[in-house]
């Protein structure tokens, strides 16, 4: 392969003959065949078919006319072969757009290609090659794939169609193509706020993770995370960012969404955002309601007092919540359902940051009382490490139980825009596409007779049999069994976990940060192996572990290595070790991916052993 000419086969796309399905006579063919083709004449697609219908009309003793309907990727010539009558004598000289492209990008199909054509006869077949750049350090596609994961949003296409953006949908998607769930949050919230003003509320063992997602936005974003040290439910979280934002202006608006939602209709969700900042400033405490579309027992439900209006912006209405409720079974859900003026609670609040702390105060006195200590350390300046040994005092206690349902402020505003809560994985029944047995399979799944099931394999072949309703999700980190009714109940789960002191409550084997990832190999009493994975150009800070020792076997690249005043480089093949207290750093400055090995050792291996000195990437010593 010549620098030159860097081409990788992506897939075979074919060109068939399709039809509606019919019954052929023993006469058949007694008259002329109409040919309906997807592409305008003169094109590479009509060329072919007039080359290959030439010897067709002498088999089969009758003319054959070319139809050419382009137009919608092939669309109005599959509908116009639809409509015709179902006796063989119109054919669609079919390509990939109209049987690949248009039911793939279409939210709803105008037919099906299977179960409405029947394919009669192939003709022929053609590549599509993938191009990249001759400084592009990939020599494969398995490469490619992996300088996409590794530098999300970082990889921009050309192409010359719809099925061309198909045929390398699935490189984006693993490459940061496709928009993750966190990053349609930040962009549905940059309508509402630059990115400047965006405070993340997770832990330091998510942050890393969640700043490769939202790497566009690295500079803005810089002071934009507030870590909790470990989770104590949402009320303490909000606490924690509301402390922050009035830290940066004492009138400030909060607009708290989860990052697990998804949200359709950006203007609908901009205008309920505007009149809920109206009312906040007025001193409400707004959340947003959901209309219902089905009798949902896994959300909660808020009813407005429709007497008490507090305020409109256009067609929407804002009232005083009359009552919220808890998680209804299913004979009160259809209750609400049919009674048509409840809604289903959002989890999307709008407030004052004070306003909400002095809810807190007066609701949550303990919980007001943690953050007032937390206050007054932040202003004197006390290290992060002594902010969390305060914080973890801090009641566990939602912010819809612990606040909102028993304060007097509280208002909702209903609202039209879609939504669906994909925290579950039950709810992805709602977004996902789903085969004809109502299932909805994601990877190497090998199902027979299921229905109606959620089944998510992420390495390994999962095999199915027999399911109805259930949810299987298999990671490397866990498995998942559970009846699609009780999905809700994986909060209950890592409860446990959390009480057992697991690890994986907070941590994947797989780890992503923004020079690259590790993944923990094996692990136990005194050791911990992992693959550490630094893409071209990347650096870990300049650190020291108090704690461990480590050592570093290269199996694949170059590495840069910093060993206290050493600088020296390793080749595949090569080690060094790193003792206790040493200043290390570790970079890649070749142009393929580094991969080592590192194997740990000591009393103590937990990922806050570190201080930073010099970090490329603006984290603190403990972030």
């Amino acid at each position: 392969m010549t620098r030159a000419s860097k081409r990788f086969l992506a897939a075979f796309l074919l060109s068939c003959i399709a039809a509606c399905a019919f019954a052929q006579t023993p006469q058949y063919p007694t008259k002329q065949i109409r040919f309906v083709l997807p592409l305008p004449a003169g094109s590479a697609t009509d060329t072919v078919a007039r080359i290959v219908f030439q010897p067709m009309q002498t088999s089969l003793g009758q003319t054959l006319l070319v139809d050419n309907r382009p137009g919608a990727d092939g669309a109005i010539s599959a509908q116009e072969v639809l409509r015709a009558a179902p006796d063989g004598y119109t054919l669609l000289f079919a390509t990939n757009s109209p049987l690949g492209a248009v039911p793939a990008m279409r939210k709803t199909p105008p037919y099906d290609p299977l179960a409405d054509f029947t394919p009669i006869g192939f003709v022929g077949r053609y590549l599509h090659v993938v191009l990249v750049h001759p400084e592009l350090p990939v020599k494969n596609l398995q490469e490619l794939f992996a300088y996409g994961k590794a530098h999300p949003g970082k990889l921009n296409y050309g192409s010359g169609g719809t099925f061309q953006i198909i045929s390398t949908a699935q490189l984006l998607k693993i490459g940061g193509g496709d928009q993750t769930l966190i990053q349609q949050t930040m962009r549905r919230v940059r309508g509402c706020a630059p990115a400047s003003q965006v405070l993340i509320s997770t832990n330091a063992a998510q942050a890393e993770q969640i700043r490769v997602q939202l790497a566009d936005w690295k500079d803005e974003l810089k002071d934009g995370f507030v870590l909790e040290p470990e989770g104590r439910n949402t009320a303490p979280a909000i606490a924690l960012a509301a402390l922050e934002v009035v830290r940066r202006d004492p009138d400030g608006i909060m607009l708290v969404v989860p990052a697990d939602h998804v949200v359709t209709g950006q203007r609908d969700f901009q205008a309920a955002v505007s009149l809920a900042m109206q009312l906040a400033n007025e001193g409400h405490l707004v959340t947003f309601g959901i209309k219902p579309i089905r009798p949902e027992t896994g959300y909660g439900y808020i009813k407005p007092n429709g007497r008490a209006l507090v305020g409109k912006l256009g067609a929407l209405t804002g009232y005083r919540v009359q009552k919220f409720v808890e998680k209804p079974n299913a004979a009160k859900a259809a209750q609400y359902l049919k009674a048509g003026n409840y809604f289903w609670n959002s989890g999307m609040f709008v407030w004052k940051a004070a306003t909400i702390l002095e809810e807190i105060h007066r609701h949550q006195p303990a919980l007001g009382k943690v953050m007032d200590r937390i206050a007054q350390l932040l202003k004197a300046g006390a290290p992060k490490q002594t902010i969390d040994e305060v914080y973890r005092w801090a009641t566990s206690v939602s912010i819809d139980n612990g606040v909102m349902e028993l304060s007097s402020k509280a208002a909702v505003v209903p609202v039209s825009f879609g939504w669906s809560d994909v925290g579950s994985w039950g709810s992805l029944d709602e977004v996902a596409a789903k085969d004809k047995a109502g299932n909805v399979m994601s990877g190497r799944v090998v199902d027979f007779e299921s229905t109606r099931s959620i089944v998510y394999a992420d390495r390994r072949v999962v095999a199915t049999i027999g399911l109805e309703d259930m949810v299987v999700v298999d990671t490397p980190d866990a498995t998942l069994v559970c009846p699609k009714s009780r999905a809700q109940d994986v909060k209950k789960v890592v409860e446990i976990l959390k009480q057992q002191k697991a690890p994986e409550h907070l941590e994947h084997l797989t780890v992503h940060r923004p020079w690259g990832s590790y993944t923990i190999l094996e692990e136990g009493a005194g050791f911990k192996v992992k693959r550490v994975t630094v893409n071209p150009g990347g650096r870990l800070s300049l650190q020291l572990h108090h704690k461990r020792s480590e050592h570093w076997v290269v199996i694949a690249g170059t590495a840069r290595v910093t060993r206290g005043e050493e600088v020296y480089d390793l080749q595949v093949g090569q080690s060094t070790a790193i003792p206790v207290e040493t200043k290390p750093r570790l970079e890649n400055p070749g142009k393929a991916t580094l991969h080592i090995i590192e194997v740990q050792n000591g009393p103590y291996l937990g990922e806050d052993d570190i201080v930073r000195f010099k970090d490329d990437y603006g984290r603190t010593a403990n972030a």
